[in-house]
């Protein structure tokens, strides 16, 4: 499964709509439950406007089958049935109109589901990220084959195959994304292309400005618009966002208060492995460059409850400076200020709070630091 794909389908299990529908009346779901056992329960969610599970219905398996039905809903919104304990969830947008759906307990690939359009689409997109990631996953195990086998030419063929599918997934998730733009699907696509960097902030401008009214105004659409914002206040040039969050000792601790000759804005968090891989170049950085008027601030990412991990971490990988966080994962409201949609992200910033540079790793900060503080 792609990144891309597991990120979406997280999405389709968080985020809620609240597009408007005149219709009224009620529609079925009906399902066939291949392998389960009589009295089987499966439980019906929706989402709602904060985003959490709502329960619906129990559904009840008698001679192999399931159904219920259900009034029409004013919000074409996310809805999932829940299957067992270990994440088995078959997921549908509410389009009011009759779903039939098809699970086996011996083999989730079986997991059918017919009625809607946009749901149509959404199985379809599914299927085909899932033919994408097979045939990556055939291509990366033949390139380690020919690895171990040291034929470095093999290899080098083999890899440039697996640069061009995963070009080709990237152009057909726009492709299928411009084509159902004006519904949650589209807009969820749109957002998860965005973040994953596949359309620049100009790109995705011009998708939000052709959209229907009542999805300019969706929740969506008025997020990826303020990550926009964001952007654009923080590029190099631009005067750094001021910010105070508090520390792992509970005290508020601000930007002003951090700031050195040069300061390092540093989001990242205990459970993204890319940030740890990168932290030993920051220990080192600090530690070169911390005399001469470096200064680091880390904001963390890490969840709510997650306070012990974060501190963990920070100790673990001897990250010797200044951290704060609200412990609010991707809702941070420090990294919504500076547009953040992935970690590890910096800003390197002068002693007026002026960003000098961005995205500095490895031995690219080293250099930079270098020409900044040079050795006296």
């Amino acid at each position: 499964m792609s990144r891309a794909l597991a990120k979406l389908i997280l999405l389709t299990l968080f985020i809620a709509s609240a597009v408007q529908c005149n219709q009224t009346g009620s529609y079925q779901i009906r399902g066939n439950a291949l392998g389960y056992a009589d009295h089987t329960r499966f439980y019906l969610y929706q989402l709602d406007q904060d985003n959490q599970p709502i329960a619906l219905d129990t559904l009840v398996v008698q001679n192999g089958t399931f159904s219920g039905q259900y009034p029409y809903s004013e919000e074409s919104s996310l809805s999932y049935i829940k299957l067992d304990d270990q994440g088995r969830n078959v997921v549908f947008f509410i389009e009011n109109q009759d779903l039939t759906i098809t699970v086996d307990r011996e083999d989730p690939a079986v997991t059918q589901l017919k009625g809607g359009k946009i749901n149509t689409a959404y199985y379809d997109y599914l299927n085909q990220s899932a033919s994408f990631q097979a045939e990556k996953t055939a291509l990366t195990q033949a390139i380690k084959t020919a690895n171990a086998q040291q034929d470095d030419l093999l290899a080098r063929e083999l890899g440039n195959d697996l640069n061009a599918i995963g070009a080709r997934e990237a152009q057909y998730l726009v492709t299928f994304m411009d084509a159902h733009l004006n519904s949650l699907l589209g807009l969820m696509l749109l957002n998860e292309i965005y973040n994953e960097e596949g359309l620049n902030p100009t790109q995705v401008s011009d998708y939000l400005a052709v959209l229907s009214p009542k999805f300019k105004n969706h929740p969506i659409a008025k997020s990826i618009q303020e990550q926009l914002s964001a952007v654009g206040k923080n590029e190099i040039g631009a005067i750094a966002a001021k910010f105070e969050a508090p520390t792992p000792e509970g005290t508020m601790l601000s930007l002003d208060q951090a700031m050195g000759q040069y300061t390092l804005i540093d989001f990242w968090a205990s459970w993204c492995r890319p940030c740890r891989v990168e932290n030993p170049n920051v220990v080192r950085a600090y530690s070169k460059y911390h005399e001469r008027g470096l200064n680091i601030i880390s904001v963390s990412l890490d969840r709510e409850g997650q306070e012990d991990r974060w501190v963990k971490a920070i100790a673990d990988d001897q990250m010797d400076w200044f951290h704060v966080s609200n412990l609010q994962f991707w809702q941070e409201p420090i990294a919504r200020e500076y547009g953040v949609r992935s970690i590890p992200q910096t800003f390197l910033i002068d002693a007026q709070g002026r960003i000098i540079d961005k995205n500095l790793r490895g031995a690219a900060l080293e250099a930079r630091l270098e020409q900044l503080m040079p050795r006296p």
